[in-house]
This record gives C-alpha cells, sequence and structure tokens, in this order.
C-alpha cells in the first residue's frame, strides 16, 4: 500500500504542493527546513518527499533520529509550534519520508521572524499585504458566538447527559480502559465510543462533513457551541465521546466533559510510563471521536489533538466535522452550521463505499456481565423520587466478545433502569455496532444491550 502510494506521488509534478528532497536533504540546516515546511504550511498544504532524486528512491536509510530532528523543527523553530504528520516507507531501493503538510489559517513564522509562502516550486517571503489578509481571515472565524454563551450552552447540554460512577458511587468524568499489554510499537487502533444509538446506517446514508485545521480548544468549544444552539432541539441526549492512544482508551459522556479530558492530557499520561514501562510507544497525536445523535441522522467529530510540551498549547491539526443522515440533508440547518463555522462550500456525498455502515451481531446466548461502576441517569433527574436511576454499566467484556473490534472493557446499556442501591446481576442481550472507518482513522460505535434480574450480591458495598 505505501508503495504504492509512493509510485502514485512520484508520478505528479512538483509544484506549489508537492516537492522532492533528496536523502542529503536532511543534512541541511534546521533553519533551511524550518523555511521549507512553513512555505508550505502558509499556503495550501502539500507533501514533501525525502529520499527522492530524479525522481527515484536514492538509497535512503531510515534513522529514527530523522524523524526526532524534524519533529523538533516543528516545534522549535515556529511559531506556533507546529505538528506535521510523517509517514515513512521502505522500498526495496531505499525509504521515503513523506511529510504530509496541513495549511493554518493564521500566518506561521519561521526561525523566530520571517513568514515563508510557496510560489509555484519555490519558496519565497511573505508580503505585508499576505500577512494582515491572513492574519484576518484567521480573527474571522467563529465570530458569531462567544466564550460566555459558548459556556452557557455546553453546560447546559451536558447538564442532561448520563454520569459516570466507580464502584464506591463517587463521579469521574472519564472512564480509562486499558489494554492487557501497552503498546511497545506504532499500530492503528480502532476509537470506540460506547452509547445507545437510536438508527441504523447503511450503504444508503448521507454524509456532509469537512475539514478544518490547526483548531484549538477554545475553537472546538465554539463548534460543538454551534451544532447545540442549531440542532439543540433535536438532539437525542446520545452524546458520547472516546480519545485513544497507543492502547488506552479514555471514554465518557457529555460536550463539557469531552473537552475536559482533552485538557486533561498530562493528567492522564502522568502514570503510563510508570505503570507500563518507559519503552511504551506513546505518538504525539491522540485520536479523539465525538458523536451526538439527531433525528435521522447523527452529528460527529473526528479528530487528532496533539499536545505541543515546550509551548503547553493543544492543538487539533486533523479535523473533519459533519452529519451522516439517514436520508438526503434537506434542511437549511446545515447550511447555517457550515456558515457559522466560516466553512464553505462542504461536501455531501452518498455513503457507497459503506465507510459508515451498522451491523447487529447475533448473540447465540445471553452473556453474563460483571460491573464495576455504574452509569447514573439524569432522564429524570425533575421527578420527585430522589434515588438514583441506573442507566448503565462498565466491566470486563465477556469473552463471547473478543471476535469484534471491543475494548478489553466495554460500557453496557441498560434500557430497564433500576435504582443504586439494588442488587442485580447483568446479562448482555443485543449488540449494535456502527464502523465509522471515516478519513482520518477507524472509529466505531457499540452499543450494548442489557438487562437484569435479581440478585443477592451488590456492587456498591
Amino acid at each position: 500500500m505505501k508503495e504504492k502510494k509512493v509510485k502514485s506521488l512520484l508520478k505528479q509534478i512538483e509544484g506549489p504542493k508537492l516537492e522532492h528532497k533528496s536523502k542529503e536533504y536532511l543534512k541541511s540546516s534546521t533553519k533551511e527546513i524550518a523555511k521549507d515546511i512553513s512555505s508550505f504550511i502558509n499556503k495550501d498544504g502539500g507533501k514533501i518527499l525525502i529520499g527522492i532524486k530524479n525522481n527515484e528512491p536514492d538509497g535512503f536509510i531510515f534513522n529514527q533520529k530523522d524523524e526526532e530532528k524534524i519533529m523538533q523543527i516543528c516545534k522549535d523553530l515556529m511559531d506556533p509550534p507546529q505538528s506535521i504528520n510523517l509517514d515513512i516507507c521502505t522500498l526495496k531501493t531505499g525509504t521515503v519520508i513523506i511529510l504530509d503538510i496541513l495549511p493554518s489559517r493564521e500566518p506561521i513564522k519561521a526561525n523566530g521572524k520571517y513568514f515563508y509562502i510557496r510560489h509555484g516550486s519555490t519558496t519565497r517571503h511573505m508580503t505585508q499585504d499576505e500577512i494582515k489578509r491572513k492574519f484576518k481571515e484567521a480573527e474571522k472565524i467563529f465570530k458569531s458566538i462567544n466564550a460566555k454563551d459558548t459556556d452557557k450552552i455546553l453546560s447546559e447540554k451536558q447538564s442532561y447527559r448520563d454520569i459516570i460512577l466507580d464502584k464506591n458511587g463517587n463521579e469521574k468524568t472519564y472512564i480509562e480502559f486499558t489494554p492487557v499489554e501497552m503498546e511497545r510499537k506504532p499500530k492503528q487502533r480502532t476509537c470506540i465510543i460506547y452509547s445507545q444509538i437510536h438508527q441504523f446506517f447503511d450503504e444508503n446514508c448521507f454524509l456532509i462533513s469537512t475539514t478544518l485545521y490547526g483548531i484549538t480548544i477554545a475553537e472546538l468549544g465554539k463548534i460543538l457551541a454551534q451544532y447545540y444552539r442549531i440542532f439543540g432541539n433535536y438532539s437525542l441526549s446520545t452524546s458520547a465521546f472516546c480519545i485513544e492512544q497507543s492502547g488506552l482508551s479514555w471514554v465518557g459522556f457529555g460536550p463539557c466533559n469531552f473537552i475536559k479530558t482533552l485538557k486533561d492530557q498530562k493528567k492522564r499520561y502522568k502514570n503510563i510510563t510508570e505503570k507500563y514501562g518507559k519503552d511504551v510507544y506513546i505518538h504525539h497525536r491522540e485520536s479523539a471521536f465525538y458523536i451526538d445523535e439527531i433525528n435521522y441522522g447523527m452529528f460527529f467529530i473526528q479528530c487528532q489533538p496533539n499536545n505541543i510540551k515546550k509551548h503547553n498549547r493543544l492543538t487539533i491539526d486533523y479535523f473533519d466535522v459533519g452529519f451522516v443522515l439517514t436520508g438526503p440533508p434537506f434542511s437549511r440547518l446545515f447550511n447555517e452550521f457550515f456558515e457559522n463555522i466560516d466553512i464553505e462550500p462542504f461536501t455531501i456525498t452518498s455513503n457507497i463505499n459503506k465507510s459508515i455502515f451498522t451491523e447487529e451481531p447475533v448473540l447465540k446466548e445471553y452473556l453474563s456481565f460483571e460491573a464495576i461502576g455504574l452509569i447514573q441517569s439524569k432522564i429524570f433527574k425533575d421527578f420527585e423520587d430522589k434515588r438514583i436511576s441506573i442507566s448503565g454499566a462498565y466491566g470486563k467484556a465477556p469473552k463471547q466478545l473478543s471476535g469484534l473490534k471491543l475494548n478489553e472493557e466495554i460500557i453496557v446499556n441498560i434500557g430497564n433502569h433500576h435504582f443504586l442501591k439494588d442488587k442485580v446481576t447483568y446479562y448482555i442481550k443485543g449488540l449494535k455496532y456502527t464502523n465509522f472507518d471515516f478519513k482520518s482513522f477507524p472509529s466505531a460505535i457499540a452499543d450494548i444491550d442489557v438487562d437484569w434480574e435479581w440478585d443477592e450480591r451488590s456492587l456498591l458495598q
């Protein structure tokens, strides 16, 4: 697959979005490399192929230090710091490094004082007018909603979402799902959300989406607030998220908890090496997936957060946002949403390749499930009965589900709620699984249905 990717790129002519560099390029000064990369960022993005001479691989031998050098240049010699995607393709005739560079809304300074831009197949300094125009465009985005309104809208929507409880009944922002063994080398894993989903998606569904670059946490909040401002009355209150990194998953519910979990990255990473050893592979980006169901469809965000430690700045460099619908998008509300986040046009495509598809695996028997924590429902929070209603639970996945792309631990949904102090035994009776292999990385939504019967045991002692 990677060999085909390199051959396909070699067939393209070098120009505004593509440049070849020989293996000697990595011996260049760091300032020269920063200049080249930033020029692509300040234009329309593009790709730099390292290890190519005369349109053929030149026998370059990859060293891990080469990757570290490039990443360090992007962090230390660019303002604000940048992160690019680096793909290593090992061929028979040598290694080729593909730098996949995304554009930025705001101008990026390189080497402390210069703004560069790609001009045809060359690089030049940006003019003062180009710099001003770039800053003006960056300032324009998301102006139609302020920080105070954002907090108010998201807090209101969070108040309708379920609460995670540990075994002692204490509230948690998210659950950390751990694998049997942490990753020792890079491996792409499925980012799985656990939530009740009311609809099925098939090859007839429609996708409306757009891609943003270099999103900040504040801008993420405004995007979510714009969604709830426009579609809030249609939301089915199923908002849920998953953040994945090297086999670890952090899962939870609601927009405020999603943002808080992203911001808590340092806290989440604090004990990783202590728990799993110093040789655990930690990628510089996480995978994050957020959904909220609406009538006849679903809102989604897929993104890759990146925390630049030196500058204590969390950015989201690959950010896909949109809707998947069971029918054509006739409503003007979709246009309003994309206009309000200043992104136009957006793409509408049919799901012809089944990138989003719901399956309902048949279980041969009901499966016993032992909970280690519970999910408190907020649906009945205004009722006179003040007893805590339980709408879900989490614990280790039964062995019978090992063939599915689930985590070692799972969250299950309880349709027939019970109260916190009830002594019950759970069993899984159904499963709905929605693949969401759309663009950035593989994701999925698991809706696992359980029921219960009275039991002498109690989870909470």
